[in-house]
């Protein structure tokens, strides 16, 4: 049903070409040919030939057969079965502390202490941090004893 006229007849399309008028009838879908300019005919395209199927012979020897891997029927084939593994620990530790550096975002502060420091620079900060250790009891009970210095 047409919207403007409110009828149901079929519209049709005209296509003008060079060398021929067509006409579809968008009801039927079929199309009619025109005449063309120089007065010849157009020939009809020649019929799709069928192709003949052939069937190749086969040795039912050779044939292939589905497998059925139920019980005492065929063998499975070969899985890889690496991931079920029990890995020596080193490995485990190995390959967990790579995942673990892969997926945590350490901040650059934390991170520094994951390089060791040369001979020179670890001796040089071991002498520091002597100065600033705690006392221990017999340090602490020699320093009561002695008099203390006035520095002034």
């Amino acid at each position: 049903m047409s919207p403007v006229t409110g009828s149901t007849s079929a519209t049709k399309k005209t296509t003008t070409t060079k060398t021929a008028t067509t006409t579809k009838s968008s009801a039927t879908g079929k199309t009619t040919g025109g005449a063309l300019r120089k007065g010849k005919k157009k020939i009809a395209a020649a019929p799709l030939k069928s192709k003949a199927e052939s069937k190749k012979i086969t040795n039912p020897l050779y044939e292939k057969r589905a497998k059925n891997f139920g019980i005492g029927q065929d063998i499975q084939h070969k899985r890889d079965l690496t991931r079920f593994v029990k890995w020596p620990q080193y490995i485990r530790v190995q390959r967990q502390r790579s995942i673990l550096l892969k997926r945590l975002k350490v901040p650059p502060p934390i991170n520094q202490f994951t390089q060791a420091l040369d001979k020179q620079t670890s001796t040089q900060l071991f002498k520091l941090l002597e100065k600033y250790r705690p006392e221990t009891k017999k340090r602490k009970k020699t320093s009561f004893k002695t008099p203390c210095r006035r520095t002034s």
